[in-house]
């Protein structure tokens, strides 16, 4: 046999498709056709010995244009032919089997002045051409080639069309019409190929024109493969009708034996949803946890569509809060998922090590308000209710500020009782003033830096500190209900750095601010523009407070590479900025890592606000909560944890010590310590919180008469839970619920909780 060549487009409209290089003639009309040609491309009569079904690799090669009708119906045929199989009956070559695979290539052909090799090589192998026919089809360059192609090879017999779409004289191409004259042939010579009905008007007939195609590829009678048909479908419908009253018999039987297991099977996966609700309510997600308590049970005692089990009724009663609810006396409340990962800043380190700090966000809150706001690394602000966890409002950052100028996201916040404050570091500075719960932008300003802000709880007076760039920094004091306000700014060169601030109140006069940058502390009178510091005892300032009269500031060390171990200091000045005591330690940083993510958690000394009226001055530093007289410095307690301490709640009793302290750490535990006489419970065992996960922020509140924890977990990106202790309610002493008592209070809290969403 000669050997086969890649095709040259140049040697003319049928040369260019040649893939012999020799000739020979055809044993019928003597003319010269490609050597080991299957058929006469003039005519079509079969060549000797090459039109066994053995000579091809494809029954048909399937030309269309990648169009979704012409893919559509490609696709069709395709299965047709390949999974057809001829009857035993038919006179055909394929007789003994099925007609074989198709070629369909779902590749766009690209721009190029010829066919690829592996199309010329399917056209060679294949038995037969069809041609999907729309309207389009005429401008297919490519389809056309196919055509050519396959002819030169086969000859014109063997190519067949399918009417997909349009009628037969706008889809069927010219060069697959008759063109006798052309080649000096007669027409009985060179016929119109056959052509095949399959557009959506004529889809009754689709069964029929597929079998009409498939004889003619099978060159079998089209009559035989119609009666084979007719013949296959009887018998399927006498097959279904005899097991359709075989199987009502089985299901007849079978119904008993699948109502029992049915139940059983309904019993397991009440008690799989019971397990999941308290895995819910372990992570905080109260509603989460009645809504899979709720599906574990029946609808009603009344009602028989799921089994009742025990621990689906403890799973509801646990997220309801009565009954036994376990030994700790926090209650699950609530989990939040923000848009976009939480990554922190606080004193000057990121919490979450992936996230940049220019993209780190923040968190307020504010008790007498009721409300948290937070600001994902995406610069995206919202409130929500701190009991219920429901959003209040998105606070969206003006057009210059959203969501980032200059690279820089949100990164300071401040909360008022019933406003909250938004700064953004880029673009100079931009500040945005919003009511919390609803979210209305009230005003803005530009040319603020980023702002650190402070406010007493219970009130809208804010105070607003931040370095300038040209040196110095800037201060204001508002009220925001009012609206009166006053401003100064103070030039220092030193000054451009972080700032922390407090401030104080006097009669008419908005207040007096004190602020930290870098390692001094200053006092700046703002509405007679003066101001004067002093130099702390550590190179920068991690906070500061105003207590019963003191100015308390911690600073410490700069944390290195290689030693997160570092000096700190907690120092009192008067009014005045007198020192009255100083005193110093050392603690170290840690850095935790779950479900791959590394935070870094800071341990730097943060002065808490107590709840309630007191003298005392609580502090975390490190693994330790420090308790000092403001007045003289005196140390009344020192109580340590096996970690980090990243919260600390004082709460002081009717006699203004500290009575009880809530230390959140970062392993995930809350531990109470109770320092009153007659405490039954001095270290807490009853109100310990341990969660399944390590934290990295977190922020214990008084919220009407509730203690409320919010904290994000250190291994997850974009979550926030919350427990509460003293959940009220109403109900008295009744401590027996029926059912559906139980299911009806489920399902109001949740109905109210949507209503409110």
């Amino acid at each position: 046999m000669p050997s086969r060549r890649l095709p040259n487009e140049r040697e003319g409209v049928f040369a260019v498709t040649v893939l012999y290089n020799q000739l020979m003639k055809c044993k019928a009309c003597h003319r010269d056709i490609p050597d080991n040609a299957m058929f006469c491309p003039y005519c079509a009569e079969k060549q000797s010995g090459e039109t066994d079904t053995e000579a091809f690799d494809y029954a048909a090669f399937i030309s269309y244009r990648h169009l979704p009708r012409d893919t559509e119906i490609a696709q069709r045929i395709q299965g047709a032919i390949e999974t057809f199989r001829i009857p035993s009956g038919a006179s055909s070559k394929f007789a003994d089997g099925r007609l074989g695979k198709c070629f369909r290539d779902t590749d766009e052909l690209a721009a190029a002045h010829s066919l690829p090799a592996s199309i010329l090589e399917a056209l060679a192998t294949s038995s037969s051409l069809v041609v999907i026919c729309t309207p389009g089809t005429r401008e297919s360059i490519w389809v056309q080639r196919e055509v050519e192609v396959f002819i030169e090879m086969h000859g014109r017999g063997r190519v067949f069309t399918v009417l997909a779409a349009g009628s037969s004289a706008e889809s069927i191409p010219e060069y697959l019409r008759p063109r006798a004259p052309e080649f000096g042939l007669s027409d009985e010579e060179y016929s119109s190929p056959l052509a095949v009905d399959m557009r959506p008007e004529a889809s009754g007939k689709a069964r029929d024109e597929t079998l009409r195609l498939i004889a003619a590829i099978a060159e079998c009678r089209y009559d035989d493969l119609k009666q084979r048909d007719r013949t296959r479908r009887r018998k399927r419908n006498a097959i279904v009708a005899a097991t359709s009253a075989l199987v009502v018999a089985i299901l007849a039987v079978a119904l008993v034996f699948a109502l029992g297991a049915r139940q059983d099977s309904l019993a397991a996966d009440s008690r799989k949803l019971a397990a999941e609700s308290a895995e819910l309510l372990a992570h905080g997600d109260r509603y989460g946890a009645l809504e899979k308590a709720l599906e574990a049970l029946p609808k009603s005692e009344s009602t028989n569509d799921r089994p009742y089990v025990p621990e689906a009724r403890a799973a509801l009663e646990n997220a309801l809060e009565i009954g036994s609810g376990g030994d700790s006396l926090w209650l699950a409340s609530y989990e939040i998922a923000t848009d976009a990962p939480l990554g922190l800043i606080e004193n000057s380190y990121a919490h979450r090590i992936e996230i940049e700090e220019d993209r780190a966000g923040a968190i307020a809150v504010s008790e007498s308000g009721g409300y948290f706001a937070v600001s994902d690394s995406d610069g995206n602000v919202s409130t929500y209710d701190m009991l219920t966890g429901r959003k209040l409002a998105n606070c969206n950052m003006p057009e210059e500020a959203a969501p980032f100028v200059d690279g820089l996201y949100v990164r300071s916040m401040g909360a008022t009782e019933h406003y909250l404050l938004v700064g953004n570091g880029g673009g100079g500075g931009v500040l945005a003033w919003f009511e919390a719960k609803t979210g209305k932008l009230i005003e803005t300003s530009s040319g603020t830096g980023c702002p650190s802000f402070n406010s007493p709880n219970g009130t809208d007076l804010v105070s607003m500190c931040m370095p300038l760039s040209q040196g110095g920094y800037g201060v204001a004091i508002a009220d925001l209900e009012s609206g009166g306000s006053s401003a100064a700014e103070f030039r220092d060169e030193e000054v451009l750095s972080t700032a922390t601030t407090c401030f104080t109140t006097s009669g008419s006069r908005l207040g007096t601010n004190y602020s930290t940058f870098g390692n001094r502390l200053f006092r700046s009178e703002v509405d007679i523009k003066t101001n004067k510091s002093v130099d702390l005892a550590y190179s920068y300032a991690t906070s500061l407070e105003y207590i019963d009269g003191s100015i308390i500031a911690a600073s410490a060390e700069p944390m290195t590479s290689d030693d997160m171990t570092r000096r700190f200091a907690i120092e009192s000045f008067d009014e005045e900025l007198v020192l009255k005591w100083r005193y110093e330690g050392s603690f170290s940083s840690e850095m935790i890592e779950d479900a791959g993510i590394r935070s870094l958690i800071p341990g730097e000394p943060v002065i808490s606000e107590p709840i309630g009226s007191t003298s005392a001055v609580p502090v975390r530093v490190g693994r330790n909560v420090l308790i000092f007289d403001s007045k003289t410095g005196e140390l009344f307690r020192e109580t340590p944890f096996d970690q980090t301490v990243v919260d600390v709640a004082a709460l002081a009793g009717e006699n203004g010590s500290i009575e009880t302290i809530i230390a959140t750490c970062s392993n995930g535990t809350v531990n109470t310590r109770n320092f009153f006489e007659g405490s039954l419970d001095p270290n807490g065992d009853g109100m310990r919180l341990a969660l399944p996960f390590p934290l990295r922020w977190a922020h214990v509140s008084s919220v009407d008469g509730h203690v409320v924890l919010l904290a994000i977990p250190g291994n997850a990106e974009d979550r926030i839970v919350s427990f509460r202790t003293d959940w009220l309610r109403d109900d008295g002493d009744k401590t027996e619920y029926s059912l559906d008592e139980l299911i009806g209070q489920a399902n109001r809290i949740l109905t109210d909780n949507k209503k409110k969403k």
